[in-house]
């Protein structure tokens, strides 16, 4: 599992990275170089995760987002709302208990980088306006 988390992280990394280089484009520059493409530096596709691990991403993007109002400063991301977590699982045909483990790990584990990125963006943002 931790090898995954791994793996999640790059993709994630990656797939939010402005200009981020598709498999495509790595081993068409790897053949203008003329240098063998290195598997292990391939950019993560969603392909590359096991189904469950693919399921339980897309279940993540289709929980609904919450955010805490700042007044006049706007809102920030404040997590899933995970009320309808289980009638999503079951419309993915997730029903097996641990299954639903390994989708919650996972959802929990996208949610924590994406919590992480929003708090460091507000703080370079008070930063900005001092």
């Amino acid at each position: 599992m931790e090898e995954v988390r791994k793996d999640l992280d790059s993709f994630v990394r990656h797939e939010s990275a402005p200009g981020g280089v598709t498999v495509e484009q790595y081993i068409a520059l790897c053949n203008q170089l003329g240098q063998t493409p290195d598997p292990s530096k391939l950019p993560k596709t969603i392909n590359h995760f096991p189904p469950i691990v693919q399921t339980a991403m897309r279940i993540y993007h289709k929980l609904p987002d919450l955010y805490t109002s700042l007044g006049m400063e706007g809102s920030i991301y404040s997590g899933k709302d995970y009320a309808s977590f289980l009638s999503t699982c079951s419309i993915y045909y997730i029903h097996d208990d641990y299954d639903r483990m390994i989708v919650m790990h996972v959802c929990e584990h996208l949610e924590k980088g994406r919590l992480d990125k929003e708090r460091a963006a507000l703080a370079k943002a008070k930063v900005r306006k001092k």
